[in-house]
């Protein structure tokens, strides 16, 4: 007996039931199997096209560790004394460690110096006389200058990536620009401002450390002379002092307080010493492992990836198309109120210029 077919549901134009299951699907394909491939195959070399009219972008990288120094403690007796006692005196400090320089690099100073560099014409994009700076690249000229600043600085701040290795404190810096010579440069500067900047700050800090010590010898000086002059004036009143014990008993005093303050006067001097070297060092503090070298292939665009994404996503689109197509009686059948609307937005849409 042949299928009654009500008044709600009519069957596909061909005679044939789709559904949502895979054979369903597989049938949809392969009727309109010309559609599915012709369709995403023009948006694949279309996608291809385009990535042609992308300017390239090239990434250079850069890996360096900071140097790790102990923060200035406790000398001598003292600091051997704290030590025995389980007293911690001295600590890394933070301003070495990995993750300070990753947030450096992202501070308005830093993009600000490098964002300002003038690079050369072989490295800059678009140099035709001298040198020109990222500026000029990343920012159109405006009449405010301040607004073509900030917007310079966050497209710098876009294009530069850090990454911090917990395990090895490794920082690994890199910037994406539209030349790898330029990237290269973009990345050896910010590693040369890194070093600056710490080259300027450890030379702070030794100097006011150098002053301070200065003015404790200066104070330390003082005082052992009056102690010497002290224990000068006893000999002089008293020169048969051996004879006396009370005599004996205020010369071990007096003798002590003058070796505890020279001790402490020759270690506040040793630290003058070692405070007016520190002033003066301009050892780099950031070892470089992997320096910025020119890429000789592009980050971006990747054309083989921009081809197959365009190729998928376009396949998905135009076979959930088929399907809603050949289900359209059903789907009417099932809502045909919702169906209607569906219809008057897509005939609307068709209307538009």
């Amino acid at each position: 007996m042949p299928a009654v077919v009500t008044s709600t549901e009519r069957p596909a134009p061909d005679g044939r039931d789709y559904n949502l299951s895979l054979l369903g699907l597989l049938v949809v394909g392969m009727s309109h199997w010309r559609t599915l491939v012709g369709v995403p195959l023009s948006v694949a070399v279309a996608a291809l096209g385009l990535s042609f009219l992308v300017r390239p972008q090239y990434s250079a990288r850069g890996e360096f560790v900071p140097e790790s120094r102990a923060t200035p403690g406790l000398g001598g007796s003292l600091g051997g004394l704290a030590s025995q006692l389980g007293v911690s005196v001295g600590g890394g400090e933070p301003t070495q460690s990995p993750q300070f320089y990753a947030d450096l690099v992202k501070t308005r100073p830093v993009l600000t110096a490098v964002i300002l560099h003038r690079y050369g014409q072989d490295t800059a994009v678009g140099a035709k006389d001298g040198r020109v700076t990222l500026l000029d690249w990343l920012a159109a000229q405006e009449q405010d200058e301040r607004r073509r600043l900030e917007n310079g600085l966050r497209k710098l701040g876009d294009r530069t990536t850090v990454d911090v290795d917990r395990r090895t404190n490794v920082v690994t810096l890199e910037v994406e620009m539209p030349s790898p010579s330029l990237a290269a440069a973009v990345v050896a500067q910010y590693l040369e401002y890194l070093n600056e900047f710490n080259l300027r700050y450890r030379q702070s800090q030794a100097r006011a450390r150098r002053q301070f010590d200065e003015r404790q010898v200066e104070e330390a000086e003082k005082i052992l002379a009056a102690l010497e002059d002290t224990l000068r004036r006893f000999y002089e009143r008293n020169r048969q002092w051996e004879s006396s014990p009370m005599l004996r008993f205020e010369e071990n005093r007096l003798r002590r307080r003058v070796d505890v303050q020279q001790e402490i006067f020759l270690s506040l001097r040793r630290e003058l010493e070692s405070a007016r070297i520190a002033e003066v060092n301009d050892t780099p503090v950031l070892t470089v492992i992997e320096p910025p070298l020119a890429p000789a292939r592009k980050s971006r665009p990747r054309r083989l990836q921009w081809t197959w994404l365009a190729f998928v996503l376009s396949t998905l689109g135009v076979l959930g198309s088929l399907v809603l197509y050949e289900n359209r009686f059903h789907w009417r059948a099932v809502d045909p109120v919702a169906y209607d609307s569906l219809l008057r937005r897509l005939n609307r849409i068709r209307r538009q210029p």
